[in-house]
């Protein structure tokens, strides 16, 4: 991938997130949708990347968008509620077989 399919991807994206976030749509499923459409289109070449650019450049701002709307009490109930499924599997194991512990 040479430096302007890369400049046209993250043009497109900002665009399509600045144009989303106007009429109050989620953007990730926009981008989604747009890529998954354009991967059937007959002559596109196939897009790689590579995985610590992914790491890197795409993961931390789709988990920042992520979390900007989450509220830290709706965060701590489902914490609470997942370190007790948690707590709760590992008893069952234990139960079932005390031998592993």
């Amino acid at each position: 991938m040479n430096g302007v399919q890369l400049l046209l991807i993250v043009g497109i994206g900002t665009a399509v997130t600045s144009v989303a976030r106007r009429r109050r749509i989620e953007p990730g499923w926009i981008i989604v949708v747009l890529a998954a459409a354009a991967s059937f289109v007959p002559g596109v070449q196939r897009l790689e990347l590579d995985s610590h650019l992914m790491l890197a450049v795409v993961i931390p701002p789709l988990l920042y968008s992520a979390t900007r709307g989450v509220s830290v009490s709706l965060f701590m109930t489902n914490l609470r509620k997942l370190i007790k499924d948690i707590d709760l599997r590992q008893a069952a194991r234990h139960v079932s077989d005390p031998a592993d512990s």
